[in-house]
């Protein structure tokens, strides 16, 4: 968990130096506010920069045959966050974030509970707050035999008047996050 969080907290401070040494195989796409650099083979989607819907998914090792394959996504809010962030607590803030998140899986058709934030952190100049979290998925629901334990990190990113991101990762193992986590290296614009 500790390793997991420190790989946040590098994310929080963009060092991407820090993160993962990318080959010159690696796919970067631009923003605007950011750019995001992607493993070589990762499996990508985009879609139209929508307020509060995933723009962006990677899929960093895309395997067809597993039942869960680990992921990351990205949302923009068209939201300041520093205004959040100056007002309510990491823990605070964390916990709404986290059951915001369980609500738009279960409106989904996705049954989750045991939803256990694990860490919450601002970065020492007060525009990203990382968290991570676990919680039990059941997608029979959905009509797909599984049932998982997610581990969830999220980068509340803010980037000033009306660029507010939210980068969601997402894995069936603390292993797992911590590699889609060091495989996203992202630099502001």
């Amino acid at each position: 968990m500790k390793r997991i969080f420190c790989l946040l907290l590098c994310l929080l401070c963009l060092c991407p130096a820090a993160l993962a040494e990318l080959t010159a195989e690696a796919t970067v796409y631009d923003f605007g506010d950011f750019t995001l650099e992607v493993p070589a083979g990762a499996v990508v989607q985009q879609a139209e920069k929508t307020e509060n819907a995933p723009f962006f998914a990677c899929y960093p090792d895309y395997d067809a045959t597993a039942d869960f394959t680990t992921n990351y996504n990205i949302r923009w809010m068209d939201d300041d966050f520093s205004l959040s962030f100056s007002q309510v607590d990491a823990d605070t803030l964390a916990r709404a974030y986290v059951d915001y998140a369980a609500e738009l899986e279960r409106a989904q058709g996705l049954s989750v509970d045991n939803i256990q934030l694990l860490s919450a952190a601002y970065d020492a100049s007060g525009e990203s707050l990382a968290i991570y979290a676990t919680m039990d998925a059941d997608y029979t629901p959905l009509g797909i035999e599984m049932q998982t334990r997610i581990h969830e990190a999220f980068l509340l990113l803010d980037l000033g008047e009306h660029a507010g991101y939210v980068f969601g990762f997402y894995a069936s193992s603390a292993e797992a996050l911590e590699a889609a986590i060091a495989s996203a290296v992202i630099r502001r614009a």
